[in-house]
């Protein structure tokens, strides 16, 4: 729905607020830069970074193959092939697969921190679609309240 890198950027500010909260939070953010169009800054100038942000990796996948899927007409954006590739270079023993502009609350990053998973259990969360309900300019809160 319009601006992904508006809410890209939203995100990694949030994330990095809630980082900021738990230091002890043990993390890597792989995203995955799926055959991006020539004219478009690659993603590490195009976004700021905010501090306490856990440590970044943009794994760049060429256009070339993309073209070479089975279904790169009819699928603009392959988001399982994408999510693949992060998942298989992604280096920590578990791994939080979302989309580039879901919110990742602080209850959830201070769940992360305290690293009592168990590594013998599938975790799921419920999703609350915000769609227009927050500003950008609400970036600087958590807005995972708004949900």
């Amino acid at each position: 729905e319009g601006n992904f890198m508006l809410r890209l950027q939203t995100c990694l500010d949030q994330l990095a607020a809630a980082a900021r909260m738990y230091p002890q939070l043990s993390a890597e953010l792989v995203l995955v830069e799926w055959a991006p169009p020539p004219k478009r800054p690659p993603l590490r100038r195009a976004l700021r970074w905010p501090k306490g942000l856990p440590p970044v990796r943009i794994i760049r996948v060429p256009p070339e193959i993309h073209e070479a899927l089975p279904q790169a007409a009819k699928d603009g954006f392959p988001q399982f092939f994408a999510k693949n590739v992060g998942m298989r270079r992604a280096r920590g023993k578990y791994q939080l697969v979302t989309n580039g502009d879901v919110l990742l609350g602080h209850v959830l990053v201070e769940i992360l921190a305290l690293q009592q998973l168990d590594e013998n259990a599938f975790y799921r969360i419920d999703r609350h679609d915000l769609h227009q309900r927050f500003h950008p300019s609400m970036r600087g809160g958590d807005l995972t309240e708004a949900s």
